[in-house]
């Protein structure tokens, strides 16, 4: 039997952990991914009917894979933002082509990239996919690690790998052996997801607003629907939980009020308790943590699969470097990264949460704030240039322009 099965594991197959196979099926690395659910299963959570907003970094990425022109086909670009505070005076309108872009970013279903990531990792040989497959412990060893897998037959089979890439969103029981140290804080918040229908055509404008209780997104999809995020307090969840339909769309009129006309319709609404959860350290041994695995933000800026994917672009980089299969998954190949990514982590957790934390606050003084920087944004462009910069998926004060 050889030393190691595989250069690199990857533990979880959702849209980090299939692209991050994709990304590793494309360099001479030999590698295998493990997921215990289909991509195309009902019961499979990270391939739903949600959408996520692809910021111009995502989609540049997206793009190198190959896989990008098969995503935009069904995907609506956000071509305008606008965000305001409710009760309060100060909006912030953002234009993409005040930015020389065509979008800030591209709407797209979750279900329509895990048919396109999948489909191409079955025309690709350099990365085995074993789906159905439930990993039953992971361990660190000398140089390696060593994986107990079961497959749908219950057969099981421990492998080796010179580094286990674990991208799962859920905590499994065996993480816990591998003594990361995550930090968890909840926001007794609950975020409502479903689908509305409009009166008015959206216009490729993306929403934010603000309200008592928590933020509201409204996303673009189709010509005259919305991707709707409600956060509501978890005092209030079981009361909106308990509306009929109608009621619902009344409610969420009142928050946002009547830019896109009526709310006509809305689809099946989904409740997901927010919290924000992050690691001390993005490694442990051989194991490495990527995307909801190592971070669990606010859905605020819309931020999550977008760092997750500057994860996996990050670590390509890292292991494609390496000069013999040796070198991967060594201290000093890990530390690299972890160094690589610490300040893109920090600064996304950092403005997520302080958004979160801001905004569920009411006294006076922060209201005035509050407004005061809604109306400094909308009327002085120089200071707009990081947010815009971020919401594209760079840095604050990064080129954007160098990406076009």
């Amino acid at each position: 039997m050889a030393e190691y099965d595989v250069d690199v594991a990857i533990l979880g197959g959702g849209l980090v952990g299939a692209s991050m196979a994709l990304a590793l099926s494309q360099t001479s690395l030999s590698s295998v991914l493990f997921e215990a659910i289909a991509h195309n299963a009902n019961a499979q959570p990270s391939f739903d009917d949600k959408v996520v907003a692809l910021a111009k970094s995502s989609q540049n990425f997206l793009n190198r894979l190959g896989i990008w022109r098969e995503i935009v086909s069904e995907a609506t670009p956000i071509q305008h933002i606008h965000v305001s505070d409710r009760g309060h005076a100060g909006i912030v309108r953002l234009h993409a082509s005040d930015y020389h872009s065509k979008a800030f970013g591209f709407v797209a279903n979750t279900r329509k990239i895990g048919g396109v990531l999948y489909g191409a990792l079955a025309k690709q040989t350099q990365c085995a996919v074993n789906i159905p497959s439930q990993i039953i412990d992971c361990k660190n060893i000398v140089n390696g690690v060593e994986i107990l897998v079961e497959d749908e037959k219950g057969q099981r089979k421990t492998w080796r790998a010179r580094l286990a890439i674990v991208a799962m969103g859920a905590k499994p029981d065996w993480l816990q052996s591998l003594n990361f140290t995550i930090t968890s804080k909840s926001y007794h918040q609950t975020a409502l997801v479903a689908n509305v229908a409009c009166q008015k055509s959206h216009q490729n404008w993306a929403y934010e607003r603000f309200t008592e209780s928590g933020p509201l997104a409204l996303l673009p999809i189709t010509q005259q629907s919305m991707s709707m995020v409600l956060t509501v307090t978890d005092d209030e969840k079981e009361k909106w939980l308990g509306k009929s339909p109608a009621e619902l769309l009344q409610g969420i009129q009142a928050r946002f009020g009547y830019r896109l006309g009526r709310f006509e319709k809305l689809g099946e609404l989904q409740d997901y308790p927010l919290t924000l959860r992050y690691t001390q350290s993005l490694f442990c041994g051989r194991a490495l943590l990527i995307g909801n695995a190592s971070h669990g933000l606010h859905p605020i800026a819309g931020q999550g699969f977008n760092l997750g994917l500057r994860d996996v672009e990050t670590l390509l980089k890292t292991l494609s470097s390496s000069t013999t299969a040796e070198e991967i998954g060594t201290l000093t190949q890990l530390m690299d990264y972890e160094s690589q990514r610490e300040s893109d982590h920090k600064r996304i957790i950092t403005a997520t949460d302080s958004l979160a934390e801001c905004f569920q606050k009411r006294p006076l003084p922060v209201q005035l704030l509050r407004s005061a920087a809604c109306h400094t944004l909308n009327l002085a462009p120089i200071f707009r240039q990081p947010l815009v910069s971020v919401a594209m998926g760079y840095a604050p004060f990064q080129s954007m322009y160098a990406h076009y």
